[in-house]
């Protein structure tokens, strides 16, 4: 069997789209209960479809855009704070 990149293919197992995404199975399946998450039953077997977990994991364009940050990056440190922190929270330079 040929294998095809993640991204062409047209449906996943829930363990390849957990890994693929980055969250539990808890949480894939609070997704698709939800409506947010398109999938197939084939089958006893629940497969995903690819495209639905990349439009989801993708920011709008809508937001990128209007240059608005994606909701999960709202919390990133500026690149001036990071170089002059040190890990125990004291300014490296004092």
């Amino acid at each position: 069997m040929k294998n095809i990149p993640f991204a062409e293919r047209i449906a996943c197992t829930i363990d390849e789209a957990t890994a693929a995404g980055g969250f539990g199975r808890t949480k894939l399946y609070s997704l698709i209960k939800e409506g947010s998450l398109a999938t197939v039953t084939v089958g006893r077997r629940r497969l995903v479809i690819v495209r639905s977990l990349i439009d989801l994991l993708q920011p709008a364009k809508s937001q990128l855009n209007a240059g608005l940050a994606p909701e999960s990056s709202s919390q990133s440190v500026s690149p001036s704070t990071a170089d002059a922190t040190c890990p125990n929270g004291r300014r490296s330079d004092s």
